[in-house]
């Protein structure tokens, strides 16, 4: 199953709807790094070899973050949608690309459309 990073910016719903799916998941706000600088949760990813699953479309710089040195990065897209379309959004990406190699790869997704740079 995959290892996942939550940031902090992430619904509590969706990280209880990600671990009722068996996903591996640790949330930002459950540890030490509430506060911490996207810099400081990129890197406890890396450190992880977790996912970042964030919110914040200011992980999708590749010129600040260096993806290719992450185990991937997934940006939900949020805006306009209810908490049920975003929980619906994520665990949709997760059960069809929990087989993919999510390594060194930068995902955007926003209701049923996916982006994808692998980097």
């Amino acid at each position: 199953m995959l290892k996942i990073f939550a940031d902090q910016c992430v619904y509590a719903g969706v990280v209880e709807a990600l671990r009722e799916e068996g996903f591996d998941v640790i949330w930002a706000r459950e540890i030490s790094l509430r506060k911490a600088p996207d810099e400081g949760i990129f890197n406890f990813a890396i450190s992880q070899r977790r996912i970042l699953l964030t919110f914040d479309r200011e992980f999708g710089n590749f010129f600040k973050f260096d993806i290719a040195k992450s185990f991937g990065v997934v940006i939900i897209l949020v805006k306009h949608r209810s908490i049920e379309g975003i929980i619906s959004d994520t665990l949709s990406f997760f059960r069809k690309f929990q087989k993919k190699n999510f390594k060194s790869t930068l995902f955007i997704v926003y209701q049923d459309l996916v982006r994808i740079r692998r980097f």
